[in-house]
């Protein structure tokens, strides 16, 4: 281990002692889909998106990390996902879908545009109502949002509905019928 990575360590884990585990704030995240034209088989992203406006940011304040599960009905299969490039990732360290790092801080406040803490891609399997979600635990020192400012660690919670469709049939396959059919027809006339 590096003597840069043992220090992140290091100020992720003060900041985490430095913030209490309850928080009653509300979500302050919104999932954004890359599409919500989703046919079985197709792949998407969804965006986890941090809005201080939802966060009840008003006056400056540093976040220094976040960390949250994520969880997807069994229509979704995750193929992969990422911690935006402005944090570190520290997701497979503390075992969670998504943790990350900021080092140096990130300033916010309440007129801080949005921007992404995690990308999760999943692909489409089976037709149907499917449920993507990222929740925290406050009482796991590593979920939630981590501001300098503030003694309570922000609670990161949301839930998105997608309708999965299946898959149209092309065109091209009833004009293949349509043809079948005629040439049927056109023998039982002979």
């Amino acid at each position: 281990m590096t003597m840069k990575t043992a220090l992140k360590i290091l100020a992720f884990t003060s900041a985490l002692f430095l913030s209490a585990i309850n928080s009653s704030a509300a979500s302050t995240v919104v999932l954004t889909p890359s599409t919500t034209n989703i046919n079985v088989g197709d792949s998407f992203t969804v965006d986890v998106i941090f809005s201080s406006a939802l966060a009840g940011i008003t006056s400056p304040d540093e976040l220094l990390a976040f960390g949250f599960n994520a969880g997807a009905t069994s229509q979704l299969a995750l193929i992969g996902s990422s911690v935006a490039s402005i944090f570190d990732d520290t997701s497979a360290l503390l075992g969670l879908s998504a943790a990350g790092l900021a080092f140096p801080s990130i300033s916010v406040d309440g007129s801080t545009p949005d921007f992404v803490l995690a990308s999760f891609t999943f692909q489409a399997l089976t037709a149907g109502l499917a449920n993507f979600s990222v929740s925290t635990d406050l009482t796991d020192l590593n979920q939630g949002l981590f501001f300098a400012g503030l003694d309570d660690a922000i609670a990161i919670n949301g839930s998105l509905d997608l309708t999965v469709a299946a898959v149209p049939v092309p065109a091209a396959v009833w004009l293949f019928l349509s043809g079948v059919g005629a040439l049927r027809l056109h023998r039982k006339t002979r």
